[in-house]
């Protein structure tokens, strides 16, 4: 019984895997007999394909690569124990790449760029309203119903920004880093090289190069700054520091020699103490004056120590060679998809005028 049973359900196996392969069949045949609209529907596609390839508004990337000098940390070795002696020491050494690429990507830096002003195709504004106009990013946004259909920047007060001056900005910053689709910025470097590059595209040679141009310039002041906060802070206090003591020591000296001079030949025992009083104030000061511009020069060497180099090798310029849609690429994803979509229509059409076939025929 068992034995039958199992001979039963490898006959139906068999059955089964026959009907599917005459399923296909049929299907590669209906194909091949529908081989004219197949054609027509590839060469439909490849059409559109071809013409949205041709008038592709061109993008134009422009291209900055920088270096970072911080290499002069490894040449203080001689001098590196007095600074960590007076808590001078940590400048210099070795930058980390991956947090500079992270940090011109940022909110803090791109926003900085974008709300300075620059001159495109005659107009100056703000280069947030420059890429809203060339990106068409109100087409973009045409159905938009809380004001983003006509939106421009009118002011960068960050910190009195509206809900909907909030919600442009975080849009225009998630079209450049890529957020939603490909960014038109792209940050690298060589992990031999130490090359750094920042690309920024869009449909305006002038705004790719100024944009670029801007990016680069805030990254390098915003890091600089934050690489010698520390240095810088003790350098003032230290400054500070000396010029009191040097107006206090300009002090002393005076009141001595206004003392001598009035008291020239007429010095009595009790002027002598006071005289004395006064010189061994000076000798204090003069002392400590010294050693206040020891550790202003030390502070000084540390915070020029500290401060990074930036220097660019290649900026971008004009002419920037356009770039357009590939027309290979997009005859090979108009064929694709013209293939795609007419095997489709024609095997969908087979299977429903089978189902109608065999509803007439059992009734």
């Amino acid at each position: 019984m068992e034995q039958q049973q199992w001979n039963d359900d490898l006959q139906d196996k068999e059955l089964s895997l026959k009907d599917l392969i005459l399923k296909i069949k049929s299907f590669y045949i209906e194909l091949l007999k529908s081989w004219k609209v197949l054609a027509l529907l590839v060469v439909v596609f490849v059409s559109i394909f071809t013409y949205l390839a041709f008038t592709s508004a061109g993008i134009y990337p422009a291209n900055l690569t920088f270096i970072i000098n911080r290499d002069e940390g490894k040449k203080m070795a001689g001098v590196s124990s007095i600074l960590f002696q007076f808590g001078l020491g940590g400048g210099g050494g070795e930058y980390n790449m991956d947090r500079i690429v992270g940090l011109s990507k940022s909110m803090r830096i791109i926003r900085a760029g974008l709300f300075e002003k620059a001159t495109i195709d005659g107009a100056e504004d703000y280069f947030a309203n420059h890429i809203i106009r060339v990106e068409g990013l109100h087409h973009t946004w045409k159905d938009n119903t809380n004001g983003l259909n006509d939106f421009l920047f009118t002011h960068h007060d960050f910190d009195s920004f509206s809900r909907l001056e909030n919600n442009a900005l975080k849009k225009i910053f998630n079209k450049i880093i890529g957020k939603d689709d490909n960014g038109l910025l792209e940050v690298g470097y060589g992990e031999f090289t130490k090359i750094f590059s920042i690309s920024f595209e869009s449909q305006s040679e002038q705004l790719s190069i100024d944009f670029t141009n801007a990016l680069y310039r805030n990254l390098s002041q915003f890091y600089i700054q934050e690489s010698i906060e520390k240095p810088h802070k003790t350098y003032t206090n230290l400054k500070q520091k000396t010029d009191s003591l040097q107006a206090e020591l300009n002090v002393a000296e005076y009141s001595l020699a206004k003392f001598v001079e009035s008291h020239r030949g007429l010095i009595s025992q009790t002027e002598i103490i006071k005289q004395n009083r006064y010189e061994r104030k000076i000798g204090i000061l003069s002392l400590a004056f010294g050693k206040a511009i020891e550790n202003l020069e030390i502070a000084e060497f540390s915070l020029k120590n500290a401060t990074p180099f930036f220097q660019v090798i290649d900026a971008p310029m004009a002419p920037i060679k356009q770039k357009k849609k590939s027309l290979i690429v997009a005859i090979f994803f108009g064929g694709v998809l013209g293939a795609f979509l007419g095997a489709l229509f024609i095997v969908g059409r087979k299977i429903i005028k089978d189902a109608l076939s065999d509803s007439n025929s059992s009734t």
